[in-house]
């Protein structure tokens, strides 16, 4: 595989290492052969640390993951059940609002996001996102948003999932053939 141009890469899915040591990527190389577009697809892993730039684009994925399979509306809806009919002033229930606030926050550091898996044409494409949740016991399990169309409107934050995703593709690039990577001697100094 030679070096491309940013506009010729075209990220299909990419997900974290454990412990952000490296990346596993998948993506297609875009170009003209006698007047036709080809794709050439590729699958590399690397074990350098990506550049933070990459990972806290990763990582603010978090949100739109909770909100796409609805962890802060259960736990609301939980939390607003076990209240019902026991506070009859609004400081009981500005109480509540900080205590389903506090819980998603809890509930935010149980999370982890590891990739996103892009996919479709056109109007048709989207993403899903990736991620593990930390159980009460210590285990893991993989938790997956359902396939956001970049176009839809059922969330209701496509157009800036759309965007945030475009700056993760432009980092996969940038890792991919620029070696925009950590600065190891900052990694292991920290």
């Amino acid at each position: 595989m030679n070096g491309c141009a940013e506009s010729q890469f075209e990220l299909q899915k990419i997900k974290v290492l454990k412990g952000g040591s490296g990346v596993d990527i998948e993506f297609n190389v875009l170009r003209e052969d006698a007047g036709a577009t080809v794709t050439d697809r590729y699958t590399k892993e690397t074990v350098t640390f990506p550049h933070p730039d990459l990972l806290i684009a990763i990582e603010s994925l978090k949100d739109y993951l909770i909100r796409a399979v609805g962890k802060e509306t259960i736990h609301s809806e939980k939390l607003i059940a076990g209240f019902k009919g026991k506070f009859k002033k609004e400081a009981e229930f500005a109480e509540l609002e900080k205590a389903i606030e506090d819980h998603i926050k809890g509930e935010k550091t149980k999370i982890t996001v590891t990739g996103i898996a892009i996919s479709g044409y056109d109007s048709n494409k989207g993403v899903i996102i990736t991620g593990t949740y930390l159980c009460k016991n210590g285990s893991k399990i993989a938790i997956n948003s359902p396939r956001i169309r970049f176009e839809g409107e059922s969330f209701g934050f496509e157009g800036k999932l759309q965007d945030l995703c475009l700056i993760i593709q432009t980092e996969a690039y940038l890792y991919t053939f620029k070696d925009k990577q950590a600065q190891q001697q900052i990694v292991f100094e920290e």
